[in-house]
């Protein structure tokens, strides 16, 4: 026992060391990802307030102290197993890495009310899109030492009237190593932490951190003119050919204050003056994009989706969307000519 004592504070320690030291002392939680040696080594913060690869992470609070009794039972469980059978020494080796790792990921929900996970690594063209920590490690070794280096096969048979009871011995092996089996993977789900970086990622882009729309909307290439000298000199944050006032334009556009853009154009008075006619919500960038994220944590794909990270952004908003060919005929129908928008075509949905 004395061993499985050192080896659990000894994991409790280090992963408590490792997290204060990037998470903190490199300034992870501001700076967000750190490049080590990419893509097979990267730190990225991430906040798992559930239970591994992030399920039930959007979960009422009560989840995180019902998390945290769940992993100060099963660690309970497995020293009293430990020091019940007494199955060896690297028995107690593994249940020490497993009670270490569970005791250092309930300390991160009590202290920050989720699991700090900051290790990221990828390799072979495969993107890992999840974080983990020490503790991790620590779960998983621990919970898959459990179930090689427990139990004990029976003894041989010494005659052919024992062969009855060595056969009832060797299935009660394998039920015992399957129940093992599926504690370990229970255990490994309940205490281990692995989370993404806790925003949902619907479109799951593998190009690069820019928005979602970059990778919907098809981008014209560039073009070199004829004659180079043909083109103005660059002025800094100067108008241009194409926007004569991209400033004002992106200001309006974005829904800030027109007056300090000169007002609406007079060609855009019309429909402003339509789209506000039921009155302007001063903070409604804020309420829509908290709405929206509440919603694609509630469409996030299901369990083997997120696991797989697979793209959900069509099916997360198939609710919302707007079928354009119904409601182009729904114009028709009124009178409304619509010369812009082509009929459907027999194969269009």
């Amino acid at each position: 026992m004395r061993r499985l004592a050192i080896t659990a504070v000894a994991t409790f320690v280090i992963d408590q060391i490792t997290k204060l030291a990037i998470v903190q002392g490199l300034d992870l939680i501001n700076r967000g990802e750190i490049d080590v040696a990419p893509p097979y080594l990267v730190f990225r913060m991430a906040w798992n307030r559930g239970i591994n690869f992030g399920l039930f992470a959007n979960s009422a609070d009560v989840m995180r102290w019902v998390l945290i009794a769940i992993a100060l039972a099963i660690s309970a469980w497995v020293l009293w197993w430990i020091r019940r059978d007494r199955p060896g020494p690297r028995a107690e080796l593994a249940a020490g890495l497993l009670i270490g790792g569970a005791l250092g990921n309930v300390i991160d929900r009590i202290v920050y009310g989720a699991v700090a996970d900051f290790l990221n690594m990828s390799c072979c063209g495969f993107e890992n899109p999840y974080a983990f920590n020490v503790a991790d490690i620590a779960i998983f070794v621990g919970a898959i030492g459990l179930v090689l280096f427990t139990g004990s096969p029976p003894k041989p048979a010494a005659d052919c009237f024992r062969l009855r009871r060595e056969k009832d011995e060797v299935e009660a092996a394998m039920q015992a190593a399957r129940g093992k089996a599926f504690i370990a993977v229970a255990t490994m789900l309940m205490l281990a932490g692995c989370a993404g970086d806790g925003t949902p990622q619907l479109m799951n882009l593998r190009s690069g951190q820019g928005p979602d729309e970059f990778g919907i909307l098809p981008q014209k290439p560039l073009t070199m003119p004829a004659d180079l000298s043909s083109l103005p000199e660059p002025t800094l944050g100067g108008t241009n050919r194409t926007d004569a006032s991209p400033f004002d334009d992106a200001i309006v556009a974005l829904g800030g204050q027109p007056g300090a853009a000169g007002g609406i154009p007079a060609a855009d008075s019309a429909l402003y003056n339509h789209a506000a006619r039921f009155g302007v919500e001063g903070g409604i960038r804020a309420t829509l994009a908290s709405e929206d994220l509440e919603w694609r944590r509630d469409n996030n794909g299901r369990i083997l989706e997120r696991l797989f990270n697979v793209n959900v952004y069509y099916k997360a908003y198939r609710q919302q969307r707007l079928d354009q060919q119904a409601e182009l005929a729904r114009w028709r129908a009124v009178g409304v000519k619509t010369p812009s928008a082509p009929p459907r075509k027999p194969d269009e949905e």
